[in-house]
């Protein structure tokens, strides 16, 4: 068996490791939804350009 004191300290190491790595996938999951939401942002405000183009472009055309 280990010391006392080193199972104790192994421990707490561990903890923060995994506290660390449990804010890691929050900060994670914060940014792939952020980046995911403004991608789909950005897509509609595209698809409306487009769509205001070709309105604009089957006018023209008339």
């Amino acid at each position: 068996m280990l010391p006392r004191a080193l199972s104790m300290k192994l421990m707490a190491t561990w903890l923060q490791f995994i506290i660390c790595l449990n804010g890691e996938k929050m900060r994670l999951m914060k940014i792939i939804t952020f980046l995911i939401t403004h991608s789909v942002v950005f897509l509609k405000e595209k698809h409306k350009k487009i769509l205001s183009i070709n309105l604009s472009w089957s006018k023209m055309r008339k």
